[in-house]
């Protein structure tokens, strides 16, 4: 039986939510830092310079994304 469109719109948002912002999106960043980074890196540091790592990975992939014809 339907049960309504606020009702699925409401868990659509939450579905893509849970699948992109909370659970994809923060892996793109932390595995490459993992990989890459981090065991070259004093253990004292590490949340400072995944923070950082972070900030310059997305702000990276934003400005090579930003137009279609630069992708």
């Amino acid at each position: 039986r339907p049960v309504g469109m606020s009702f699925a719109s409401i868990l659509l948002v939450l579905i893509h939510l849970t699948i992109g912002p909370f659970a994809a999106t923060p892996r793109t960043a932390t595995v490459p830092y993992e990989i890459g980074f981090a065991p070259y890196l004093p253990a004292g540091m590490q949340k400072w310079w995944l923070l950082i790592f972070t900030g310059i990975f997305f702000i990276l992939v934003f400005a090579l994304s930003i137009t279609e014809g630069n992708i």
